[in-house]
């Protein structure tokens, strides 16, 4: 038997607003085929020094943001590994990271 607790109809939410937010990023190679992948945030490239200013305002106002990063299976490993050191560096450790 599973024992599944769920808040009722009528209960209030305890979410706020800063807990909804998810910030996802997306890597990936180049059209042209060069070594150097891309990073875009909010469906736009972004270079890495933009990505580390827009992500620590983020963790200015929550450093419990859920980070996702979804990496397409072309994209060079050390694109993955700079987006990662970002988060670190910007203390934003819930990170997740999925391959498209």
């Amino acid at each position: 038997k599973l024992n599944v607790n769920r808040p009722a109809p009528d209960s209030p939410t305890t979410n706020t607003p800063q807990d909804e937010i998810t910030v996802t990023i997306e890597l990936g190679r180049r059209f042209d085929g060069s070594p150097q992948g891309v990073i875009l945030y909010n469906k736009r490239e972004v270079k890495r020094d933009e990505l580390r200013k827009n992500l620590r305002e983020i963790a200015r106002t929550s450093k419990k943001t859920p980070i996702i990063i979804k990496a397409d299976d072309k994209s060079p490993h050390k694109v993955l590994v700079d987006v990662l050191d970002i988060c670190y560096e910007c203390e934003l450790f819930s990170v997740s990271v999925f391959s498209m």
